[in-house]
């Protein structure tokens, strides 16, 4: 079975959720729900995605669809330490160009204040 850990801090008014494992059909249920927590603590999300081993279209739907939640409601959700060799999905729909990527968690608390909202 796929193992999926999850863990959060809260950062300068930013909540850090940090993806250990893989986002898949096997584990986005657990994802969501966890994400789903997580928002109503904050509206600033960073997911720090540096040890994730893999992503699919799964994955990749729950997070466009917080995404898109919380850039409704004047909150932001971007992408800490993102790799082509584990999450290849976003370059291959092109989501790397729309979803807000950065190259650590620090960046992206940095691009989290300064984005509007999507």
């Amino acid at each position: 079975m796929e193992t999926l850990e999850l863990s959060t801090v809260n950062r300068d008014g930013h909540v850090i959720v940090t993806v250990r494992g893989e986002l898949n059909v096997l584990t986005e249920q657990q994802f969501d729900a966890y994400l789903t927590d997580v928002c109503a603590t904050g509206s600033q999300v960073v997911v720090d995605l540096t040890e994730l081993t893999f992503l699919d279209t799964s994955g990749l739907g729950v997070l466009l669809r917080f995404w898109r939640d919380l850039g409704k409601d004047g909150g932001s959700l971007v992408l800490a330490g993102t790799r082509y060799s584990t999450a290849r999905i976003l370059w291959t729909t092109g989501l790397d160009k729309r979803l807000p990527l950065a190259d650590d968690v620090d960046q992206a608390v940095t691009l989290a204040g300064s984005r509007p909202p999507a």
